[in-house]
């Protein structure tokens, strides 16, 4: 079984997938706000340094 397949997505595609990951990350962010109140650096940290290594792969391209 082949988990990953190759698929070519337009815009609407991407931008869809993009507003419903933010939605369900925001429902989350509310619901259990205590529960990562602790860890905001860390997961601030961890975001950037993904944006950064996503913009640094995309540029190599």
């Amino acid at each position: 079984m082949k988990l990953l397949k190759n698929t070519l997505m337009s815009t609407w595609d991407i931008g869809l997938i993009k507003l419903a990951v933010g939605c369900i990350g925001i429902a989350i962010g509310a619901t259990w706000s205590n529960l990562f109140a602790p860890y905001t650096t860390l997961l601030f940290v961890v975001g950037i340094l993904a944006g950064l290594y996503a913009g640094y792969v995309w540029m190599k391209k």
